[in-house]
């Protein structure tokens, strides 16, 4: 929200590990919709206090590009997965993350130390995805959208940074 009303960027990235308070409120909330056979993803907020709040219930995949994250994460084609749970009735069931995978947007009408160029020079290791992103999902998650990967979160929250830095204006 603070994205679009704000106009300004913003990232986020996966977990590999799901506090057990929070599965425990997936799974109750998957039971009260009865979820069978199809995707879909579920939004929490979870308070400084610890409390979780149910944000949204959606019978589909996520937007943007976190189904593609999530194939970053688990190294799988998640879209396969299902459509085997589908076509066999079971699949591969992704229990390890290995990895923690961030995306990071940035808009068009921000001015950023740093060019797309100097993006792909810098993190060729992390950076697993990139590309344009349709001008309707631009306000809340960029024009561009980056997708880096790594074993650890604090240097893909460093390479966010180095993104999104911005050009000071001096007045």
């Amino acid at each position: 929200m603070d994205a679009v009303n704000e106009n300004t960027d913003m990232y986020y990235h996966t977990v590999r590990e799901i506090e057990p308070e929070l599965a425990e409120v997936g799974l109750a909330t998957l039971k009260a919709f009865d979820v069978r056979a199809r995707m879909f993803h579920f939004e929490f907020f979870l308070g400084d206090d610890g409390r979780i709040t149910p944000l949204e219930v959606n019978m589909r995949p996520p937007g943007g590009l976190t189904m593609d994250m999530f194939n970053y994460m688990f190294d799988r084609d998640c879209y396969r997965l299902w459509a085997e749970m589908i076509a066999r009735g079971s699949c591969e069931q992704l229990v390890e993350r290995p990895y923690f995978v961030m995306y990071v947007g940035r808009k068009l009408d921000i001015a950023y130390v740093h060019g797309h160029d100097e993006v792909l020079q810098k993190f060729p290791q992390m950076l697993v995805h990139h590309e344009p992103i349709d001008e309707v999902f631009a306000p809340a998650i960029g024009n561009h959208g980056y997708i880096m990967r790594a074993a650890e979160l604090a240097p893909l929250k460093a390479a966010a940074g180095w993104i999104q830095e911005r050009v000071k204006v001096r007045l």
